[in-house]
């Protein structure tokens, strides 16, 4: 589609979508928050699963793979909630310049 697009001879004959009027007034919002929801969800578990893996006790397959990688807790749960935080603040200042 997005090759198709820039090509004169076909761009013409490509089916114009436009999300405007009744139609968007609701849905599209709604589907963004949504989408915001799941995404934030599977963030949250993400960070837990994280901080989890760091809880087995030694000798199991998850420490010594902890070891053998030199794993730290606070830097991977940090690197972990960067996507969490910048989705957040992303999120407040689209909401905010509405």
């Amino acid at each position: 589609w997005l090759v198709l697009s820039y090509m004169p001879q076909v761009a013409g004959r490509l089916p114009q979508l436009a999300f405007d009027g009744e139609l968007a007034a609701w849905p599209l919002p709604l589907l963004a928050a949504l989408t915001l929801l799941v995404f934030v969800v599977l963030q949250v578990n993400l960070v837990g699963a994280t901080r989890g893996m760091f809880r087995h006790v030694s000798g199991s397959d998850e420490a010594e793979a902890i070891a053998l990688f030199n794993l730290a807790r606070g830097r991977e749960i940090f690197w972990t909630v960067i996507p969490l935080g910048s989705t957040a603040m992303l999120a407040f200042w689209l909401w905010a310049a509405r």
